[in-house]
């Protein structure tokens, strides 16, 4: 009876060719947009959460109130550390100092020369945060000023393999060359918000106590948030009421300093937020997503209207 049924399927199609292949190609447009569409959607949303302390680690957003706001996912470092002696909940933090907009440097390995995104990070990044580790161990090797954690794709572009640790190269950094060992190579999915080709130490920093970085807090748990955003107020007017009282002498009494907490995951949705490389507005993939929808939709009236007008 299976069979019956789809042979006289079969020649019904067969009869009006161009009414199969106008549906068929309307409706496969239709599916083939919405599964692009909510691909887009799904990866964009993937960003970071392939680290499993994720729902735990927020990134410290400052805004300087002027007469045009600036916010930014940058603060000083000497924030992350008041943060993590006022509140209990906050475990540990991780800094790291990257833009890729401002990190290119020149990078020499056995007489060849390389552009490379070179970032600095403190040990408490890698225990924050947790990248694939390929060779070596990043927590040690970031600590020690003379050596530096790879990218496994920076190996693989300087050295032709990931199995580098040990190997040499060479740093331009304030016109000297800075000779580094390869003390671990780690592997950044491309869903990672940072991408930086080499890390330092942070103890490499041009000023390792007042440079200011990315300030990434684990806490306790996720509801901990919460508890730390109704006390900031309270801590900016603590550490930083004689810097806010002298601004205000120059840019007027609106000024103000604001902090919060923006969940790990919201990062690279969140492009009005300065400092967090490769940022995108969700809303244009989720616009994507409805007129692929509606692309379905059109092909589902006309399938029925061309139904109805046969029949």
């Amino acid at each position: 009876m299976l069979r019956s049924y789809l042979l006289s399927a079969w020649r019904h199609l067969v009869r009006r060719r161009v009414y199969t292949a106008i549906n068929l190609l309307g409706l496969a447009v239709g599916v083939a947009f919405c599964l692009l569409a909510w691909t887009l959607v799904a990866y964009e949303r993937s960003f970071d959460a392939f680290h499993p302390k994720a729902d735990r680690v927020f990134r410290v957003v400052s805004t300087l109130r002027l007469e045009r706001p600036l916010t930014t996912g940058v603060c000083p470092a000497e924030t992350s550390t008041q943060l993590a002696s006022d509140f209990p909940q906050v475990i540990r933090v991780g800094r790291l100092d990257y833009d890729p907009d401002f990190s290119a440097r020149v990078v020499r390995v056995e007489g060849r020369i390389f552009e490379s995104g070179v970032g600095w990070a403190d040990s408490s990044l890698f225990r924050v945060l947790s990248f694939p580790v390929i060779a070596g161990d990043p927590i040690r090797a970031i600590s020690a000023p003379t050596e530096v954690v790879l990218s496994r794709k920076a190996a693989q572009r300087l050295f032709g393999h990931p199995q580098v640790v040990g190997r040499s190269l060479d740093l331009r950094e304030q016109g000297t060359w800075l000779p580094l060992i390869v003390g671990a190579v780690i592997e950044i999915p491309a869903n990672s918000t940072y991408q930086p080709d080499l890390l330092l130490a942070w103890q490499r920093h041009v000023d390792p106590v007042r440079a200011a970085g990315q300030a990434l807090l684990e806490l306790a748990g996720p509801d901990d948030a919460a508890v730390i955003e109704s006390q900031l107020p309270a801590f900016v007017e603590r550490h930083y009421s004689a810097e806010i009282a002298a601004l205000r002498q120059f840019l007027g009494p609106e000024c103000g300093r604001e902090y919060r907490l923006q969940p790990l995951r919201d990062m690279h949705g969140d492009p009005l937020v300065g400092g967090t490389p490769g940022a995108t507005d969700l809303a244009y993939a989720w616009v994507l997503l409805a007129l692929a929808a509606v692309v379905l939709l059109i092909a589902c009236a006309n399938f029925v209207n061309l139904s109805m007008a046969l029949g």
